[in-house]
């Protein structure tokens, strides 16, 4: 009797012991599967607002190209008029006086107001223009003599700018 009593003493012990330990084992991986839990929603609101971050570089960045595009069409706009009214100033003869000079960028013409000493060299210089394909088209609007010299005013519509 008594070491029957020894011996389930002893079973009630190690069945304890067994208890404790597959507890401790039990809340060992809660612990551990918690944490790796921890870590994951770390990663993930890390993650999360470096998404955000990135969305924001993005957007600015698309900003910055949109700005940049226009920029670049500005300045495509700018050399297309320079290069236009440089050609206009090298096909006018030294005889002509150009007295004013204006472009329209939204009409793409340019008007030029000037004198000359004959109507004849106003003309040959409205040929001169045409003849260069800078040009759509060369308008006198008008031509009027005045004393020894010649008035006119003339429109180039570009054919570099439509539009």
């Amino acid at each position: 009797e008594v070491r029957q009593r020894h011996l389930r003493r002893r079973r009630v012990r190690e069945a304890a012991l067994t208890g404790v330990l597959a507890c401790a084992a039990v809340v060992l991986g809660a612990s551990a599967l918690s944490a790796q839990a921890n870590r994951q929603t770390h990663w993930q609101t890390r993650m999360a607002e470096d998404v955000r971050h990135l969305e924001t570089i993005t957007k600015q960045t698309e900003r910055q190209q949109r700005t940049v595009r226009a920029v670049e069409h500005a300045l495509a706009s700018r050399r297309r008029t320079a290069t236009v009214l440089a050609e206009l100033f090298r096909l006018t003869p030294p005889e002509i006086q150009c007295e004013q000079v204006l472009f329209d960028r939204s009409r793409a013409e340019v008007v030029v107001r000037g004198t000359a000493p004959t109507t004849r060299q106003v003309l040959d210089y409205i040929r001169s223009l045409e003849g260069a394909g800078t040009w759509r088209r060369v308008d006198l609007r008008y031509s009027a003599r005045r004393g020894s010299r010649t008035d006119f005013e003339l429109v180039v519509l570009s054919a570099a700018e439509q539009p």
